[in-house]
């Protein structure tokens, strides 16, 4: 059994940049970057609330087990003619 977990606030952001070809109008050139979870604040997953009996086995009641993804980023270089 587990609890849901604290409340998720992510902040995502995007970044574009586009710059034109001075020589050939046509040519356009796009940079964009998109960053999840910008200031890569820790998201904790459930909380366990299984308690097993057997003091041989490692008890994991109240403790986090895992976290949500740190931050990722991803960039992309879009030329179109």
């Amino acid at each position: 059994m587990q609890t849901g977990g604290s409340n998720v606030s992510i902040f995502d952001s995007v970044k574009r940049f586009k710059m034109p070809f001075m020589r050939i109008k046509r040519l356009n050139l796009e940079f964009r970057s998109d960053f999840f979870n910008t200031f890569n604040l820790t998201q904790w997953n459930a909380v366990s609330l299984t308690y097993t009996f057997d003091p041989n086995t490692n008890i994991l009641f109240g403790q986090v087990e895992d976290s949500r993804d740190g931050r990722i980023i991803q960039m992309a270089l879009k030329l179109s003619f």
